[in-house]
């Protein structure tokens, strides 16, 4: 079940995700393999240009999964405060090691459940 986290900026409530949809975006965008960012991930998280990125794809797959229109662009995702910078590193770490945190805190993409269809004989 696809599940996302709300962080709030400035007053506005944004849904962000960090899950492995999130991660394969970031390598298509920055034009890396997976392996090598999984390798090196530390590298990532340390420098800002490439974190700014990572946290602008979880924000895009937030919204995509909560059905949101997104209204920020990527050079908002670092002008905030160093607790907000914190949650991000946070929230990223959490979906690198694959726990959701605080399930209670995460919030179930809407939609309905599709029974699965049988197949054809």
């Amino acid at each position: 079940m696809p599940r996302f986290k709300e962080i709030e900026i400035n007053g506005e409530t944004l849904p962000i995700s960090f899950g492995m949809g999130t991660l394969l975006r970031y390598c298509r965008t920055v034009n890396i393999k997976f392996d090598a960012f999984a390798s090196n991930i530390q590298d990532h998280l340390e420098n800002p240009d490439a974190l700014e990125q990572l946290v602008f794809a979880g924000f895009v797959q937030g919204h995509r999964m909560a059905r949101k229109q997104m209204n920020i662009e990527v050079e908002d995702v670092l002008t905030v405060d160093v607790l907000t910078y914190s949650k991000y590193v946070q929230l990223i770490a959490d979906g690198i090691n694959g726990e959701g945190g605080n399930p209670e805190a995460a919030v179930t993409a809407p939609g309905k459940k599709q029974p699965l269809k049988k197949a054809k004989a």
